[in-house]
């Protein structure tokens, strides 16, 4: 062997054996790591949690004018429609698309006193409020969000003003 191939493979052993050394090295500071998976918190989509939302306050509203004001103050059973109106409409701005679109338009049908529905003057607002709910459900629907919303009900057809 000439000296340049000397050299060579003794360059070449030295540089074999640095690398095999790190590698090792490397393989056990690796496998010395143990990986934890961390702990996500699944955020449910807007739409989801917006139909949720609109669904309770919706169920809220519908017992409070089924239900009348109960052990309710008047002055309580006032507020709480107000409430239950104020969260439908907040649920409103957590969607997004139609599910917020259809929402903000059942929430903007409803009078100032949601009572006003039943009587046999409101009826007209009554029909167009259920309507409108009916297409909240089927935005819902296509989030797969499949709730039940119950209509609001109405005065009876021989009794409305019309």
């Amino acid at each position: 062997m000439n000296k340049n191939g000397f050299v060579f493979a003794s360059i070449f052993t030295v540089a074999m054996g640095l690398l095999a050394g790190c590698g090792t090295q490397g393989d056990e500071i690796h496998s010395s790591k143990t990986s934890t998976p961390t702990a996500t918190a699944t955020v449910p989509a807007p739409n989801t949690q917006a139909c949720t939302e609109f669904h309770e306050a919706h169920n809220e509203l519908y017992g409070l004018l089924t239900s009348g004001k109960g052990d309710l103050t008047v002055t309580g059973w006032k507020s709480a429609k107000v409430a239950a109106v104020a969260s439908m409409d907040l649920a409103s701005l957590r969607g997004e698309g139609a599910v917020s679109e259809r929402m903000s338009t059942a929430v903007a049908i409803l009078p100032p006193d949601p009572t006003q529905m039943q009587l046999s003057s409101g009826w007209r607002i009554g029909e167009e409020f259920n309507t409108a709910i009916t297409r909240v459900a089927t935005a819902c629907e296509a989030e797969d969000q499949k709730l039940i919303f119950r209509s609001i009900p109405l005065a009876p057809d021989m009794l409305r003003n019309k």
